[in-house]
């Protein structure tokens, strides 16, 4: 019952979640025809697919960028990418491997160290679809701050991977996101509350509102001034180490700033280079 509750956990986030180590059945139905490796990535596929294809090239220096553009070291750990063919068949092993469990359009499993390797596995589901670019980015920021920091608190794991899957060049505007709490927001009903988010340790007690409120205060720790620039990033350094806990940033008056920030980037929406 315990391993079937972190499934579900897993698949309803895509989060960082650990699972039982891979069976010898796990391992038959994961895409195995074809495997090329490009930087710490493995991709392992059902379609012969070109390891020239601009999706490889791109996420080839993926998580590099990530650790690079949080100030974190650059990690070597490899992460197995699993590409299915289709939805239809992510979905049928998903439901082989689950059970009944429903699943996202992309998973990000930390599977526990096995011998010989002595470490954990980082693993990235998905399958070939119109926004299987964004998905990958999503998960592969998930993977790689796993890899790098020994604790990553669960809204901003969420909220550092809603930042990247965009792409590097937009610098985190998830125009998908502004757009769904712009009704709220213009009507002054959205609230945010950052003390309540870190109090959630299961994303099973996150809702969607959750999921934007938590890219939104990334976004305006990285990108509103310096010292909240640097606030992050000294926080995330504290997590390079093990014991590091569950300190809060202390930003309970900062819901006003936040607000403005947000209002800020829907008013220069329409200059975005890539919205």
């Amino acid at each position: 019952m315990r391993w079937l509750l972190l499934m579900l956990i897993a698949l309803l986030s895509g989060c960082a979640t650990l699972l039982p180590p891979i069976t010898e059945l796990t391992a038959q139905a994961l895409p195995h025809e074809h495997e090329f490796r490009r930087g710490n990535l493995v991709f392992h596929s059902d379609a012969d697919v070109s390891e020239n294809h601009p999706l490889f090239l791109e996420l080839a220096s993926f998580p590099e960028q990530v650790c690079r553009s949080l100030e974190l070291p650059v990690t070597d750990k490899l992460i197995h990418i699993y590409l299915f063919r289709d939805r239809v068949s992510y979905e049928q092993y998903i439901q082989v491997e689950f059970k009944d469990i429903p699943s996202r359009r992309a998973l990000f499993i930390k599977r526990p160290a096995t011998a010989p390797t002595r470490q954990d596995q980082l693993q990235v589901l998905c399958f070939w679809g119109d926004r299987i670019q964004d998905d990958l980015r999503h998960e592969l920021t998930h993977a790689t701050l796993n890899g790098v920091l020994h604790e990553v608190p669960l809204w901003l794991d969420e909220g550092l991977a809603m930042q990247f899957e965009v792409g590097m060049a937009a610098q985190g505007k998830n125009l998908r996101v502004l757009q769904a709490i712009e009704p709220a927001v213009t009507n002054g009903t959205w609230r945010c509350d950052l003390n309540r988010l870190e109090s959630l340790k299961e994303v099973s007690q996150m809702s969607l509102a959750d999921y934007q409120e938590v890219w939104a205060w990334v976004h305006y720790l990285l990108h509103s001034s310096p010292l909240n620039r640097s606030m992050l990033l000294s926080y995330l350094k504290e997590r390079l180490r093990p014991g590091a806990g569950a300190s809060s940033l202390n930003m309970a008056n900062e819901e006003v700033a936040l607000q403005l920030h947000v209002k800020k980037l829907l008013a220069e929406r329409s200059a975005w280079p890539h919205g």
